[in-house]
């Protein structure tokens, strides 16, 4: 037994070995300003020159996958956050795109193998992959935005990050001036009526319990830019838009007049059915006021300008009588 685990593991390390040994000597680019075929991108690791007209992205993220999409730029492969959908129900029109795209793990584990194989002609990122960027950067110019500017909370940051890079930056001042004409719209539909409300949002997850928004996430964010208040305890700065709770606490947490309940897939809605059986479901003020609504939580925390109008749209549902 113990001899069959030292193999697999010796296996695994040259496994990597090798793989490490092909990228090094397939180093395909010169991070080079004097290049006149590149563009010289500043970014989280510092400078690389990137092609004018890449045809073969990747992206090292989901968020960055959507923002490019958004941009109308469709990567070749993209690595995904294992725990969400592969493609959410709010980008049902992207679904036959998002499927030919080839997936590369995850996130902070990205298959280096398969990306030197599909050679990429450019990789975007986001966040902590500063482990992987000496190898990713040996495959092919990699730009890395920093992971305090690209989260949820700072979902507007990076989708200008990934246009600057892919040189859409006129595309990407008109869609901020589509996406804010949207919200001026919505606000002169809701008028006053929500002046002196403020709104609850409960996250239902399986396997992410007692951690509820902040007005620095996404959808805070976007309350924010309507004009809507989040409940005093949740109206908050958290850690990357978070902010935890106890059980104990939850009827006097979530206080607000109206809310709202985020979850995603049928083990979410199977605790939410447990949660409902509980005595202190039916205390919460918005309950007992027949005040709540059910929505999806990936696209409540979706983090680009599609899910953005996905959550427009929930809100004419929910808000405005007679939509």
């Amino acid at each position: 037994m113990l001899q069959n685990k030292c193999r697999k593991i010796i296996f695994s390390l040259l496994t990597i070995l090798a793989a490490l040994t092909v990228i090094a000597c397939n180093a395909n680019y010169l991070d080079d300003s004097t290049d006149q075929s590149c563009r010289l991108i500043k970014h989280a690791q510092g400078k690389t020159c990137i092609p004018q007209n890449p045809q073969r992205l990747i992206t090292i993220s989901d968020f960055t996958l959507y923002h490019s999409l958004f941009l109308d730029v469709e990567p070749v492969g993209s690595a995904f956050d294992d725990w969400r959908d592969k493609v959410p129900t709010y980008l049902k029109d992207k679904k036959e795109i998002i499927e030919c795209i080839e997936e590369l793990g995850q996130q902070s584990q990205p298959n280096l193998e398969k990306i030197l194989q599909m050679k990429p002609d450019l990789i975007i990122s986001w966040g902590d992959v500063q482990a992987t960027y000496p190898l990713l950067s040996e495959i092919s110019p990699t730009v890395i935005d920093s992971s305090e500017s690209s989260g949820n909370s700072g979902w507007r940051d990076h989708f200008n990050f990934v246009a600057g890079v892919l040189g859409k930056d006129g595309f990407a001042k008109q869609a901020w001036i589509d996406y804010y004409q949207s919200i001026e719209k919505l606000k002169s539909v809701l008028g006053d009526q929500y002046k002196n409300k403020r709104i609850s949002i409960l996250t239902v997850a399986h396997d992410f319990e007692n951690h509820a928004v902040t007005r620095n996430s996404f959808i805070g964010s976007i309350f924010g830019d309507i004009g809507l208040q989040l409940s005093t305890t949740q109206d908050v700065d958290g850690n990357y838009g978070w902010i935890d709770f106890s059980t104990e606490e939850i009827v006097n947490f979530f206080d607000g007049d109206i809310l709202f309940v985020t979850m995603t897939g049928d083990a979410d809605r199977k605790k939410f059915e447990e949660l409902k059986k509980n005595p202190f479901w039916k205390k919460m003020r918005a309950v007992k006021q027949e005040n709540f609504y059910v929505v999806d939580s990936l696209t409540w925390q979706g983090g680009n300008l599609f899910a953005a109008y996905a959550v427009i749209e929930d809100l004419y549902k929910y808000l405005v009588p007679n939509p």
